[in-house]
């Protein structure tokens, strides 16, 4: 009994979360801002009851597309793409907020969920996975939803008319639990990825993906999902920009919540302004690593360098940087449409905690797309040519290659198919 009591528990977090549940990442994305760590899940739990308590409600309009973003990145990418089309209905959930735009309200699912809190200390001492125990301490929000009552999602997704629904990660909770009531409602599913994703995937349960290049296809287990290769809205508009930096110089340190300690990143800065003099540099930190943005400014002023401001374009057309030097982070991918030469940071800490996820995450190495660069002895390569491989990675590199054209004919097709089935 207690044997698939605990599988049970395990088969439900690790489908529904499928970053933080997902063993082949450790657990390496989990991170507690508040000590004691045990608060974090809690704090996480009540802020996220109280917001969905407050969010102003707006009107469902009946549209045969429903697109639900959870993220500005989501909706950014999404209405990129979709954004001209006159049969989609943008809705948002979790913690994003669009004027004007009706919102998945989570509030019941987290208050019917949190009756899990009272079980957390028996879940504790039967499961013994260490992602998963790190996960329900560090994340107790979305335990809740994991076991809350889909209810109110069900009703919102009938009240959109919607005959499909595009999502723009599969990682979240948020994300699957909407997947799942759209499925027993019949609605046909589409993962349209925003942003770059890498190995250690599980296998999605859309209906359709639409990737971004043909190595993206081989990341995801076999499933009953149809591939689709058709380029990333984000890539093509990063294309847009490109242009050859083979003889810039510049440099762009870009942080992430990985880089916990940002003393390490002032000591990087001291030692390439005492190797380049005369080379500009700029710190950009991640968009979601908020609290710390000022921090990243002061360390700017310190060393009178560039603040590259994460809510604008990584570099416009006439900046001087050719290289952009981060830890392991997506931002890399982003580097590469725009012309640039990305190097992956390595320093004892950061590379202990990319030793919790699978060996070159974005496959950049292996096609030769990413070269490294240690923190205590920066060297910046000069007799590097980036190659043709980048447009494995992201169809929307090729000449020619129209993204949003070929994103929209696959979704007329979808609509045409899901009619004809109806």
């Amino acid at each position: 009994m207690l044997r698939h009591l605990t599988q049970w528990v395990e088969d439900r977090l690790e489908r529904l979360n499928v970053e933080f549940g997902n063993p082949l990442l450790n657990g390496a994305t989990i991170f507690a801002r508040i000590s004691p760590k045990w608060l974090n899940g809690i704090a996480h739990l009540l802020i996220f009851i109280f917001k969905e308590m407050t969010f102003k409600r707006y009107k469902w309009n009946a549209k045969p597309v429903l697109i639900c973003v959870g993220s500005h990145n989501n909706y950014h990418s999404a209405s990129l793409a979709f954004g001209n089309r006159e049969d989609i209905q943008f809705a948002t959930f979790h913690n994003y907020y669009l004027p004007n735009t009706p919102k998945i309200n989570l509030l019941f699912c987290y208050l019917s969920g949190s009756f899990i809190v009272l079980f957390l200390p028996l879940f504790f001492l039967i499961i013994k996975k260490p992602n998963l125990r790190k996960y329900m301490i560090f994340r107790t929000d979305q335990m809740a939803l994991s076991f809350g009552s889909r209810w109110f999602v069900r009703r919102a997704i009938k009240r959109s008319g919607a005959q499909v629904l595009i999502l723009m990660s599969n990682l979240s909770v948020y994300h699957n639990l909407i997947l799942e009531e759209a499925n027993r409602l019949g609605v046909s599913t589409i993962f349209a990825t925003h942003a770059p994703v890498g190995r250690g995937q599980r296998a999605l349960r859309t209906d359709y993906a639409m990737l971004d290049g043909e190595w993206q296809s081989s990341l995801y287990p076999s499933s009953n999902t149809k591939f689709l290769i058709t380029g990333s809205a984000r890539g093509a508009e990063l294309v847009e920009r490109w242009e050859s930096r083979l003889n810039y110089t510049g440099l762009i340190i870009a942080t992430n919540t990985l880089m916990i300690d940002l003393n390490i990143i002032e000591k990087f800065i001291s030692l390439l302004k005492d190797r380049y003099p005369l080379m500009p540099i700029s710190l950009r930190p991640h968009p979601r690593d908020v609290e710390r943005h000022e921090a990243h400014r002061i360390i700017c002023e310190n060393h009178s360098i560039a603040y590259n401001d994460p809510k604008k374009p990584l570099v416009q057309p006439n900046d001087s940087y050719k290289y952009l030097a981060t830890g392991l982070s997506g931002v890399m991918i982003d580097a590469l449409l725009v012309g640039m030469y990305p190097l992956q940071i390595s320093e004892p800490q950061l590379d202990m905690l990319l030793a919790h996820t699978p060996d070159d995450y974005y496959g950049l190495h292996e096609l030769n797309l990413v070269r490294t660069i240690d923190l205590n002895d920066p060297v910046l390569p000069t007799d590097w040519l980036i190659g043709d491989q980048l447009v494995e990675l992201e169809k929307s590199a090729q000449p020619g290659w129209d993204s949003k054209k070929l994103m929209n004919e696959a979704l007329d097709e979808i609509l045409r198919h899901q009619n004809t089935v109806r």
